[in-house]
């Protein structure tokens, strides 16, 4: 790794700025498709020692993955910038909704 960190990968780049966040003592981890470009064992296993480390704080995830959802308090559905749904996953899954439709079609 160089001085600058060019020669990381676009994922070695990110899981190293996940862990930057988990060192400080941020109450609230906002993370934005933090598995992006990993493949799904990797991605499951970032989300889950992220959701293990995380503590008493609070995470935003914002993702377009199933993966991690089910340890999610709460559930909320966007699209086009709109509130569509909000629960906890067990609840969603078991609607008609959006969020149940997309999983059966394994979108998210």
């Amino acid at each position: 790794m160089g001085e600058t960190g060019i020669k990381l990968s676009g994922g070695q780049a990110r899981r190293i700025a996940i862990a930057r966040a988990l060192v400080k003592d941020y109450r609230l981890l906002v993370l934005d498709e933090p598995g992006e470009g990993l493949d799904p064992v990797t991605e499951r296993s970032l989300i889950d020692a992220l959701i293990d480390q995380i503590g008493e704080r609070s995470l935003l995830l914002i993702t377009h993955h199933e993966i991690g959802l089910n340890r999610m308090d709460e559930i909320a559905v966007f699209e086009n910038g709109k509130l569509l749904e909000q629960g906890s996953y067990e609840a969603l899954s078991v609607t008609n909704g959006r969020f149940a439709r997309l999983m059966q079609l394994s979108i998210i």
